[in-house]
């Protein structure tokens, strides 16, 4: 199991720095077009479209900045660590799903195995906090029990 969460964590690490570059350039498309714009004899026109590119950079940024957020977490873990007890970093094998407890990302297929990868700050990650092996969990009406954890 611990190979597998190796895996997960690098193809995270991976996924996050390539949307950081994207979104890298994303934004600087955006202020090309921003500060291409050129003012027509109708003003409003013009400061209409600024706005609307400005606006668009904003929230690339943002998005940047919680991407950056995210891999800065996933960075501070150590996927080699073992742990008997669910903690942030576990990869816990349950009899439903498996869960990679780290930060909220979603589903994600690796080595032909559903991955579910969430923050250990989500209301099922508070919920699996500190169990261990052989713990059964109920949440939404679905009982957990689980079978490995590292």
């Amino acid at each position: 199991m611990i190979d597998l969460k190796k895996k997960i964590h690098l193809f995270l690490i991976s996924d996050l720095e390539e949307k950081l570059m994207q979104l890298s350039s994303a934004i600087e498309t955006s202020m090309q077009a921003r500060d291409n714009e050129t003012k027509s004899s109708m003003g409003d026109k013009y400061e209409t479209g600024r706005e609307m590119a400005q606006s668009e950079i904003d929230k690339l940024a943002n998005n940047k900045i919680s991407t950056k957020n995210l891999l800065n977490e996933l960075k501070n873990l150590n996927p080699d660590n073992k742990n008997s007890i669910i903690t942030t970093g576990s990869l816990v094998e349950t009899n439903h799903e498996t869960f990679y407890f780290s930060i909220a990302y979603g589903k994600l297929q690796i080595e032909g195995k559903e991955v579910y990868v969430i923050s250990p700050y989500s209301p099922i990650g508070m919920v699996f906090k500190s169990k261990k092996v052989g713990d059964t969990i109920n949440f939404k009406g679905k009982t957990y029990t689980i079978t490995g954890v590292s």
